[in-house]
């Protein structure tokens, strides 16, 4: 699976919501549209994310670069709690070989 994808669902399963930075503009602000939502991931090459609580306030930042492996596609995070649980979560789900 694609580590944006997973990175998406597993936000929004923890009520979580996110905002899409194209480089210029916000297409995607505060959804829990995963279509919506990868989408916009999808139509740029480096899209910014930013992951909000259930209050909004902004929690995480993310950068995807689009092109990578799958497994590469979260190319970069926040260094904190939140996004070192997700990295748990994904690594458990996707061992790496």
């Amino acid at each position: 699976m694609k580590s944006s994808l997973h990175l998406v669902r597993y936000f929004i399963n923890h009520g979580r919501t996110i905002s899409v930075f194209d480089g210029e503009e916000w297409p995607t602000k505060k959804s829990a549209d995963e279509a919506a939502i990868m989408a916009d991931i999808e139509s740029v090459d480096e899209p910014q994310l930013h992951i909000h609580d259930e209050n909004g306030a902004p929690i995480a930042w993310v950068m995807v670069v689009n092109g990578l492996a799958d497994d590469e596609l979260v190319a970069d995070y926040s260094a904190n709690g939140i996004m070192a649980a997700w990295n748990s979560a994904y690594e458990m789900e996707h061992p790496q070989s």
